[in-house]
């Protein structure tokens, strides 16, 4: 594929303090990429450098493998959409829309289509005489994106659109991304979220940003099965993965800790272990492959008893919150009817198949590649 966006030993400081660090990656023409990560991390700034609004302070960018390093904003013909509404409040929706396209002296025809093409698009055509203030949120939310995606351009930088909204107008916009996704085909779409459900949905290729530094570019699916470090796998799942710090025996081919014996003998993770070699590791497994039971004085081989401490239902499932005897929390998932009550006994056992190796010291995975 063409390269259309790339990043050479980017670096960018204000003053003494530095909020990105030698970033090398490049963005595929007509790619949807996704920028995810914590506030803070430095997601933002790569979007204000590509578009021309920051300049880096070390190192290249190029757009069509030209440098466009010292290129004006107005002249790399990047559209962008920030996290907050930027709408006239005294005019129309389709006057707001109208706006960009009036400013680059496009006809009244021309306008008049292209506005009517980009509200159908965006499911707002009802609302073209409207007033911002006569808009919910949502509709406020699609008419912002419309400012930007009204114009063609071959580059949209969407800097977290959804961020505002609630949680449901937010799954709404995002199942409508989807579509939205197919009327792009033919640009590249630079998205920023903190959210790993938008990332995990949108994303053709997601790129996890952290302390000022990229982490790991992938797919959704390959971050969410591999992930490169701690921090990436408790990013990338809702509930978040449990984490345990564990003793390593070589010869037994276990992990363990004063309440669970983990047996890796015949599971992916094997090989890894023996790899590895260390006395400490760290095992971390989701809460969806996690055994239990809520029958009394369960104590079959491998299970550890703990106190239920809560329970909630999310997409359909039931999470599971229980304490350990020595005090860490296990989430596991479980059918949304299961009967479930605070202070019940509940007894656990991990999947070793289906478990991560983490190295005990810099917490990056040891077992990137097993097979899931």
């Amino acid at each position: 594929m063409k390269t259309k966006i790339e990043f050479r030993g980017v670096s960018k400081s204000y003053g003494e303090v530095q909020v990105l660090h030698d970033l090398n990656f490049s963005i595929e023409e007509n790619e949807f990429f996704v920028l995810f990560g914590p506030a803070g991390a430095g997601k933002t700034t790569i979007m204000k450098l590509i578009a021309g609004l920051e300049f880096v302070s070390s190192g290249t960018i190029l757009i069509d493998g030209k440098d466009a390093t010292a290129i004006a904003p107005e002249k790399r013909k990047i559209r962008m959409a920030f996290e907050n509404f930027t709408l006239y409040p005294h005019l129309t929706v389709f006057e707001n829309l109208a706006s960009p396209l009036r400013n680059n002296k496009y006809s009244k025809q021309e306008i008049k289509n292209r506005v009517q093409k980009t509200a159908q698009m965006l499911e707002i055509d009802p609302y073209l005489n409207r007033l911002p203030k006569q808009l919910s949120g949502g509709q406020k939310q699609r008419v912002s994106l419309g400012r930007a995606l009204v114009m063609e351009s071959g580059v949209y930088l969407l800097d977290e659109p959804l961020a505002h909204l609630d949680a449901k107008l937010r799954s709404e916009l995002r199942s409508e991304f989807q579509n939205l996704k197919t009327s792009l085909r033919n640009s590249t779409v630079v998205y920023v979220t903190h959210d790993y459900t938008e990332a995990m949905s949108l994303g053709d290729r997601v790129c996890v940003i952290e302390d000022k530094k990229i982490v790991q570019i992938d797919t959704p699916q390959s971050i969410y099965n591999n992930p490169r470090n701690v921090s990436v796998a408790r990013m990338f799942g809702q509930p978040e993965i449990n984490i345990l710090p564990m003793e390593t025996d070589l010869h037994k081919k276990t992990v363990f800790n004063q309440l669970f014996e983990i047996p890796l003998a015949g599971t992916p993770l094997e090989a890894h272990l023996d790899l590895y070699g260390k006395p400490s590791v760290i095992f971390g497994c989701r809460p969806r492959d996690w055994e239990f039971s809520l029958e009394h004085g369960y104590f079959q081989d491998g299970f550890v008893q703990g106190e239920v401490v809560g329970f909630e239902i999310k997409n359909f499932r039931g999470i599971i919150l229980s304490r350990l005897e020595n005090g860490q929390y296990i989430s596991v998932s479980c059918d949304e009817y299961s009967p479930v009550a605070p202070g019940s006994r509940i007894y656990l056992k991990p999947n070793p198949a289906a478990g991560y190796l983490f190295d005990a010291d810099t917490e990056q995975n040891v077992s990137l590649g097993r097979e899931m």
